[in-house]
């Protein structure tokens, strides 16, 4: 990655499993080759309820039908084995030296997200000694969408005028200091 940037600078921006997968992927170098990490609504601590689906009994090709917005989803439900290499991939996360992401990291949560949990992430943050991550909450979340989803912040209409403004307005700022 390093060598195809050609030395400008790269940041990375992930959302949800994205943002999860963007942690783990740096773990997987010995220098990261990003300079900044922007993470919305970081799947690197669920909520304890969301571990419930690693219950359900049967093949990794089952799938559990999808309750978001049908504009915003890329199938119509998500495979348990999509489910079991999530947690995995948090398992590792949190199992690798946390050295590793004490990085550059500006990351937005919800405190009313469905999904990850704000009171463990911050826990995660403070017990890793991640002293260059920056967490901000979003505003309140106002969209045209219903029903609203509080995990679902990635636009104008999944969060309002304004808290999008907000998010926008914060990340180009991030990215250009």
């Amino acid at each position: 990655l390093k060598n195809e940037a050609q030395g400008r600078p790269l940041y990375f921006l992930g959302y949800s499993f994205g943002a999860l997968m963007g942690a783990w992927a740096v773990q997987q170098y010995e220098s990261s080759p990003f300079e900044k990490l922007f993470l919305i609504a970081p799947a690197l601590e669920s909520r304890w309820y969301a571990k419930a689906v690693l219950l359900i009994p049967g093949p990794d090709r089952w799938r559990i039908p999808s309750k978001n917005h049908p504009e915003y989803r890329v199938n119509g439900g998500t495979s348990l084995g999509a489910y079991r290499a999530l947690y995995a991939i948090q398992d590792q996360v949190r199992r690798a030296d946390p050295k590793l992401l004490d990085l550059d990291v500006h990351a937005w949560i919800n405190p009313r997200d469905e999904l990850v949990s704000p009171s463990r992430l911050a826990k995660k943050i403070q017990t890793s000694g991640w002293s260059h991550w920056k967490v901000d909450q979003i505003q309140a979340l106002e969209p045209s969408l219903r029903p609203v989803y509080q995990h679902l912040f990635i636009d104008e209409a999944s969060m309002g005028t304004k808290a999008w403004a907000a998010l926008r307005d914060e990340l180009f700022k991030a990215a250009t200091q």
